[in-house]
């Protein structure tokens, strides 16, 4: 491993957010010899002081798990270059890591002293930005975090990451997700200004994140000023983007075309997919997820014929167990459910079932390629859910025909059950529930008692907050007395007022203390 390949700013970035601070990066091959190349650099008497506390530095941060030796490497870098920037940073995340309550602000010290020694190093404004932004979220440092970026933009105007950092900062303040067109004066001019920053980004790296989030502040714009002019540039990029993913990447464009218009009126949407669609042909995966959001807009208008006929074309003109004509099947269910007609919902989902190739034990995938490469709709966890929910909806109106009732609650314990298996235990304890509450239904409280039973054996191996324990012990008294077995109804009873008074206890606490603190550290790691 070479020492030019290692990204060491980006490393110190993740090691302060805790993405990699357990020394992940490295192999214990890659250490020695990462070591090995800087002691040779450390022990060359000719080499410049700078040079040499340069590789102190690096070579603390390829040893940063140890404690013993790290803190004199950076204090050998400090001595020959007193005003070294990244020695002082890292003196400053040092401080801040060794400390039992991680000491953000001393690490702030410890970045304004490396700003002062050399205004000239833009990743100490870089890193200034991220700790202000993610660890300060409850103060107001937008003036000065944007001031930061603006400084980097200045030291580094070639390089798309700075201008990227300053329309996602300002986005990420606006806070535009399902959110109305109540925008003040000073929120529309962050809106412009974050179109600029990501048209300079673009300049330099016309990348398909870059080219979305142009997109989502044209499209809130065009909202707002009703204008032509930003229809025009939303719906160029919109095509620019499609036509930056390959047809291999049809869950991400599936992901894009449902996402793209949620703050939108459905007027304007509507114009929207027409003209989209004139952009491109049918050979074309983006014409068909275009056309299947489409679908979507109308069932949410409530316009269930057009919807229907549109996913049964959809489904017709594709080959059989692709993405595109499995998610006509699962569109086509959802407008049947809104319709209340849940037989031929079950219907869809069977036929997904059947011709999707990861629900045949020949085409299993793992977790992770099932939640990479499988749109969320069609992952086997989202599919035996709406199964279950349809099961359920049959019920609705039908108590008095107890053959009925317990038919389809068993066919819903059975879909929890597929659940369950997918997720294994510990991912599961939300179906085990619904399953318990299903038994209950049916009067088979034995096996809700058990599932109960496994629900408060993992909240307490897990230590989960006080309330959830109230509430599921609350369901097994209801279960025992039912069975009149007063005794452990009782004792659970006793578990009932004593996690009742933890969480009232840890409440109030709570709020004394946010009453007191003067600010709050958030840790995203």
């Amino acid at each position: 491993m070479n020492l030019l390949e290692i990204d060491f700013e980006g490393k110190l970035i993740r090691d302060i957010l805790g993405i990699s601070y357990d020394n992940e990066d490295f192999s214990k091959e890659q250490i020695a010899e990462l070591v090995a190349q800087l002691d040779k650099i450390i022990n060359d008497k000719n080499e410049s002081s700078e040079k040499i506390a340069q590789a102190y530095v690096w070579k603390f941060q390829v040893l940063l798990d140890d404690y013993k030796l790290a803190p004199k490497l950076l204090e050998k870098a400090l001595a020959l270059c007193p005003n070294m920037p990244q020695a002082l940073i890292l003196t400053g995340v040092l401080c801040c890591f060794k400390e039992e309550e991680r000491n953000y602000g001393k690490l702030l010290e410890y970045i304004n002293k490396a700003i002062e020694s050399e205004s000239l190093y833009p990743f100490a404004r870089r890193i200034h930005a991220t700790v202000l932004k993610n660890f300060f979220r409850e103060e107001n440092h937008k003036e000065e975090i944007l001031a930061d970026y603006a400084e980097y933009i200045k030291l580094k105007p070639d390089c798309s990451f700075g201008y990227e950092k300053y329309g996602e900062y300002l986005v990420d303040k606006l806070s535009l997700h399902n959110r109305d067109n109540n925008f003040t004066d000073s929120e529309k001019q962050d809106i412009d200004t974050a179109i600029h920053y990501y048209s300079e980004a673009i300049k330099y790296n016309p990348s398909v994140e870059n080219y979305e989030s142009r997109v989502e502040l044209y499209l809130i714009r065009e909202n707002i000023y009703k204008s032509e002019d930003d229809h025009k540039n939303a719906l160029a990029d919109i095509v620019k983007y499609f036509s930056m993913y390959s047809e291999n990447d049809i869950n991400q464009i599936y992901v894009f075309s449902s996402n793209m218009f949620r703050n939108m009126n459905s007027a304007l949407t509507e114009k929207y997919f027409k003209e989209l669609m004139e952009s491109f042909t049918s050979e074309k995966e983006a014409y068909w997820s275009i056309y299947h959001k489409y679908a979507v807009i109308l069932r949410e208008q409530e316009k269930y014929d057009d919807a229907l006929e549109i996913c049964t074309t959809i489904i017709k003109q594709s080959v059989t167990g692709t993405f595109r004509q499995l998610l006509g099947y699962e569109e086509r269910a959802s407008v049947y459910k809104d319709m209340q007609e849940y037989d031929k919902a079950l219907d869809d989902y069977d036929k997904i079932i059947e011709f999707a190739s990861w629900f045949k034990n020949e085409g299993k995938l793992s977790d992770e390629e099932l939640n990479e490469k499988i749109p969320y709709e069609l992952h086997p966890i989202s599919v035996y859910t709406n199964r279950a929910y349809l099961f359920e909806s049959k019920n609705i109106g039908k108590y008095d025909n107890e053959t009925l009732f317990k038919i389809n609650t068993k066919k819903a314990i059975d879909e929890y059950s597929k659940i369950i298996e997918i997720e294994g235990d510990e991912d599961a304890t939300s179906s085990y529930s619904h399953r318990a509450h299903l038994y209950k239904t049916i009067e088979d409280y034995d096996n809700a008692i058990k599932d109960y039973n496994f629900i408060l054996k993992y909240y307490k191996k897990v230590k989960k907050d006080a309330y959830l324990f109230v509430y599921e012990y609350q369901h097994r008294i209801e279960l025992y007395l039912e069975k009149k077995k007063y005794i452990r109804a009782f004792i659970d009873f006793i578990s009932y007022i004593l996690y009742s008074f933890k969480e009232k206890f840890i409440e109030n606490n709570y709020k004394e203390e946010k009453n007191n603190s003067k600010f709050r550290v958030v840790n995203i790691s």
